[in-house]
């Protein structure tokens, strides 16, 4: 046989007379390497091929058999190799710990020659009969890690390319500025910090002028890189924690972000100041191949939360404004503007300064029983007095107050005021109840508890003389917490109306989900009653939805005789507007508690409507079997100068 093709055999025994009977036993059997100590055996393992059976003697001068089993069945190369350990020793425990150390079999000395030559062809077999096995095995092990580094590899890139289409869905392709999408996620994450710390917040755009006869002017390469250069020159005129977004083809915006000690004139003016630079870095010349090329913007700017509530409101305000000045010379662009910051900014500060002076007025408008026409109580709404004697109606300082982040400071101004006069009155007049309106801020402020004790603790109000109304849209913002804060201010004693009913979401099925002592019917539909026949089956519902429910009904904003008369009719509880008293001063409120009632100013009764109206009028009150459910008559178109006449403001 090619000595190369026959079976290795290796021996490590002790040098002195181990080694003889390998040669005399395993002759013909195949090739075998024998080595006097562990040491040589194991070196020559790294550098030699595998044999195909090693005999190991437990007598060698520098390690133990089972050391070397141990090395020999941890090694990659020889872990499939049958490893014989000779010994001496017979007892149980050795050959346990034999195997233990990976043996393949264990042999008594002194050997037998018939006996270790029969081992030796069984072993050989064994060996043959694996390496084949071995071979296929280390063959499907090396296809599964190259299959493993490729699926690696092409997970790595799908991972790189879907990083990239969300880079590019978010983000514009020629600047990698953010697009009008990821802007609006950014605003609205701006306008949320803002809103909760109160603080104003401005945007800017930049509109560049003849964007498309730019573009047809030069090559799209050329085209991309002034764009390109013109968003670098946006960029760093801004500050380092404000960001800008390419929002269409032809302009930018760039969101402010507010800073905690920021007020409402130093965003205004932090925003005059960008724009200013921002327009000078876009109108300088850009050397673009060879030759100067000079942008020419438009600007706008949306200041949160005048200009919009949210991110799409302050866009639309950016992109309206733009749109307008789209074309116009300089001159013509400083006309068409948006609304005077200045002056908004000029009242914001005298607002302020009444609030800490105590200058802002209470007023009180009187609500009556329908029925009896005695006084309930009133609804505070407050008056800001200015030196020339006019007041100042919550129509117009409320935005103001709204945009400078002053309502929870006004909230708090008018619900002292109410406890105070509350304080005053309930001990001479001990059946009647204070409204104050609280905005949605006020309502999501856990603190309002703690202020509502602290109040009651000071005046020396009493809680049943207090009612807190609330306007649907604060209620919807987050239900279930609104829920749980109007029981909790119930337990206190205080009475909650809902405000401006019917003006959002009235339905039964979140009506009966709210602890609440009354609503109170928007004005809009106190109106309606006088011009539409079809508002008097709606008005009829939200008094059913809120008498099932036990719940007082007062109407708002009533005006006529024949609407006072129409809605104690239909079941109102009780009746609040000009047909009885604008809102007055404390002084005269009181005297009206004093009097316990007020009558309607206006005591005539309304004119007979001619036939036909008549005629309508009357079915109006009959069920009608095509629409069940109209209520009373319309009042007579003659009567509605007479109705507009009354109108006034409070």
């Amino acid at each position: 046989m090619d000595p190369s093709k026959q079976p290795r055999i290796f021996v490590a025994d002790d040098p002195v007379d181990g080694r003889a009977w390998a040669t005399v036993a395993m002759h013909g059997l195949g090739s075998v390497v024998q080595w006097g100590d562990g040491q040589k055996l194991l070196d020559a393992l790294t550098e030699m091929a595998a044999p195909d059976v090693v005999f190991v003697s437990d007598s060698l001068p520098d390690f133990t058999g089972l050391e070397i089993c141990l090395r020999l069945t941890s090694s990659a190369v020889t872990r499939a190799t049958p490893v014989i350990l000779m010994s001496t020793d017979p007892s149980d425990e050795f050959i346990r710990s034999a195997f233990e150390a990976g043996a393949t079999d264990v042999l008594h000395q002194p050997l037998h020659p018939d006996l270790l030559r029969a081992r030796v062809r069984s072993y050989l077999a064994l060996s043959r009969q694996a390496r084949p096995m071995d071979a296929e095995t280390q063959s499907k092990t090396a296809e599964l890690e190259r299959m493993i580094e490729t699926l690696r590899a092409e997970l790595s890139e799908r991972e790189r390319l879907m990083a990239r289409a969300e880079f590019l869905f978010d983000h514009d392709l020629v600047t990698g500025l953010p697009n009008r999408r990821h802007l609006l996620q950014l605003v609205e994450r701006a306008r949320r910090r803002a809103e909760g710390s109160h603080w104003p917040m401005a945007i800017v755009a930049l509109g560049i002028e003849r964007y498309a006869a730019l573009q047809a002017s030069m090559d799209k390469d050329s085209f991309d890189r002034m764009i390109s250069a013109a968003a670098a020159g946006l960029r760093q005129s801004l500050r380092p924690m404000d960001f800008v977004a390419r929002i269409s083809e032809e302009l930018f915006a760039a969101v402010l972000v507010p800073r905690e000690t920021d007020t409402a004139e130093i965003v205004s003016r932090n925003a005059r100041d960008i724009v200013a630079r921002a327009a000078a870095a876009l109108n300088s010349e850009i050397m673009l191949d060879g030759r100067h090329v000079a942008l020419e913007v438009r600007t706008a700017v949306a200041i949160y939360p005048q200009d919009g509530a949210h991110g799409k409101d302050l866009l639309k305000h950016l992109d309206d404004t733009l749109t307008l000045t789209r074309g116009a010379t300089p001159r013509e662009r400083r006309r068409i503007k948006t609304p005077d910051l200045a002056s908004a900014l000029a009242l914001e500060l005298r607002l302020r300064q009444a609030i800490d002076s105590d200058r802002l007025i209470p007023f009180y408008q009187p609500k009556i029983d329908a029925k009896t026409g005695l006084l309930l109580g009133g609804e505070t709404l407050i008056r800001w007095p200015l030196r020339t004697g006019e007041y100042v109606g919550p129509g117009e300082f409320v935005p103001i107050a709204e945009a400078g982040g002053l309502i929870p400071v006004l909230d708090d101004y008018v619900l002292t005021a109410a406890c105070v006069q509350i304080a005053e009155w309930q001990d001479r007049f001990p059946n009647f109840r204070i409204g104050v309106n609280l905005s949605a801020l006020k309502l999501h402020n856990r603190g309002v508890f703690d202020r509502l004790r602290e109040l009651f603790a000071t005046t020396g109000a009493r809680a049943r003389h207090l009612e807190l109304e609330i306007t649907e849209s604060a209620l919807i913002t987050d239900f279930d917490a609104a829920s749980n804060w109007l029981s909790a201010v119930r337990t206190m004693g205080v009475s909650v109306a809902l405000d401006d009913f019917g003006t959002g979401y009235s339905s039964l099925a979140y009506l009966r989900r709210l602890p609440l002592d009354a609503i109170k019917i928007d004005q809009s539909f106190v109106s309606g009653l006088n011009e539409d026949r079809s508002t008097v089956p709606i008005v009829r519902a939200m008094i059913a939805m809120a008498k099932a429910l036990g719940m007082q009904v007062i109407a708002e904003g009533v005006e006529t005789p024949w609407q006072a008369q129409i809605l104690t009719e239909l079941g109102c509880d009780g009746l609040q507007g000009f047909l009885y008293s604008p809102a007055v001063p404390a002084e005269k409120f009181e005297a009206m508690l004093a009097a316990g009632r007020v009558d309607p100013r206006i005591k005539k009764e309304m004119p007979e409507p001619p036939a036909d109206r008549r005629r309508s009028s009357e079915s109006a009150n009959q069920p009608d079997s095509r629409m069940p459910g109209n209520g009373p008559p319309a009042v007579a178109r003659d009567n509605r100068t007479q109705n507009a006449q009354s109108k006034r403001k409070p």
